[in-house]
């Protein structure tokens, strides 16, 4: 079957869970939030999923909340505001927050989104993010991930839920940077933080480099 060769200007808005059953989205469950989208569609189409490869334009979020199943957290944005082309997408300083943790900014690049938006996609995506905040609270982080639910045995269960996590996480092909006014952890307060963590595989997160400050030594 031939390729339909498409251009035209779209302009769309509506509720964000219309999204969940049209690409067939799994990872998360979409909850709540609006959608406007202002742009072009111009290209090549074989098949549906195609159409996100030829997208062009401005996509805003507003109130969008997300539930992660395999972390049981809530992901929320009360705006979110991001440029959509050549596969890629374009986050800029996009304000996040994940369950009952402190927020956080995230700045980055999607590339070759499609692929972790839909699992038929052959092509794998990556992730470049530079994570911003003024505290990152250990404490709470710990007790995030000591909470993990399930229906299953907990003791089982909670190193099997945080493989899932790691699994979903190293999917996304993710290179972070950290950046932090303060981390509280226990009874240990630093400031200045920076570090680069990469996945090595599902169950390796790497510590690339680190930087703190520790009163008045580094």
């Amino acid at each position: 079957q031939e390729p339909i060769f498409i251009d035209f200007h779209a302009r769309s808005s509506g509720s964000v869970r219309i999204f969940q059953d049209l690409f067939n989205i799994k990872l998360v469950d979409i909850k709540t939030g609006e959608y406007q989208f202002s742009g072009d569609i111009t290209g090549n189409v074989h098949k549906f999923e195609q159409l996100l490869n030829n997208v062009k334009g401005n996509l805003a979020l507003k109130n969008a909340k997300f539930y992660y199943y395999n972390a049981a957290l809530d992901i929320a944005f009360d705006s979110l505001f991001v440029k959509v082309g050549d596969s890629n997408i374009d986050l800029d300083h996009v304000k996040l927050e994940v369950g009952e943790l402190y927020p956080f900014v995230l700045n980055g690049r999607i590339e070759q989104f499609p692929s972790i938006l839909l699992d038929s996609t052959e092509s794998k995506g990556k992730i470049y993010a530079q994570l911003n905040a003024p505290l990152i609270h250990g404490n709470q982080w710990m007790a995030t991930l000591n909470t993990l639910k399930s229906d299953e045995p907990k003791q089982d269960l909670k190193q099997r839920d945080v493989y899932k996590v790691f699994k979903d996480i190293n999917k996304l092909n993710p290179e972070l940077k950290l950046s932090a006014d303060s981390l509280k952890f226990r009874n240990l307060i630093t400031k200045d933080i920076k570090a680069n963590v990469y996945f090595e595989n599902d169950s390796t997160l790497k510590l690339e480099y680190l930087d703190v400050k520790y009163k008045d030594s580094k």
